[in-house]
């Protein structure tokens, strides 16, 4: 019997695509360790992408700022010293579009469907404290929303610190609800002792 209410259901996945979303937040991660903003900047989910540069005034504007954070961290004494990238959680089916495709020499209308998934993440930060004369540790936990056209395994991101739960139904409005079942990781920070 087929469904036709907008909540989609969560999918399982082969492992395959599992370990595919999670390599793909780790390269993600080491990126932005090493400073790779272009990287970070290209791995932008598309149509997140485009709302951030809307409310910024354009995408050269959000470029520029995302280009400026490197230096503000360094400035302000905080280093990223680690990055790890746990197993995703729940994935859904999300956005069929149609597009063209050349299938046997000819052009095809195709309906392309994008798997999505919440992949937990763990970013270790230093914080030098000039003032006091102390370094600091800071475990912050987070979660990268994947995206990826299904069969594909070419993943882009949303991260879910930037992310409300009204912005991401708004943006893929299958997904269920928290309250019905959608279970995003927790954000916080922890300082290690």
């Amino acid at each position: 019997m087929m469904s036709f209410g907008l909540a989609s259901a969560q999918v399982f996945v082969d492992p395959n695509v599992e370990e595919s979303a999670r390599q793909s937040v780790q390269k993600l991660g080491n990126e932005v360790m090493a400073n790779n903003v272009n990287f970070a900047i290209e791995k932008i989910y598309p149509r997140w992408k485009s709302r951030l540069a809307m409310q910024m005034g354009g995408e050269d504007k959000l470029v520029a700022r995302m280009q400026q954070v490197p230096d503000e961290l360094l400035r302000a004494g905080v280093s990223i010293i680690s990055f790890r990238a746990d197993r995703p959680t729940q994935f859904y089916e999300v956005w069929p579009s149609r597009i063209e495709r050349v299938i046997d020499g000819r052009k095809q209308e195709v309906v392309v469907k994008h798997h999505l998934t919440m992949v937990p993440t763990v970013t270790r930060f230093r914080i030098i404290d000039q003032k006091a004369g102390k370094v600091h540790h800071i475990d912050s936990y987070g979660f990268q929303v994947a995206v990826s056209e299904m069969g594909k395994n070419e993943w882009t991101f949303i991260d879910g610190a930037t992310i409300s739960e009204a912005d991401l139904r708004s943006l893929f409005p299958t997904i269920p609800t928290v309250a019905n079942g959608l279970q995003l990781p927790v954000c916080k920070k922890e300082e290690v002792k």
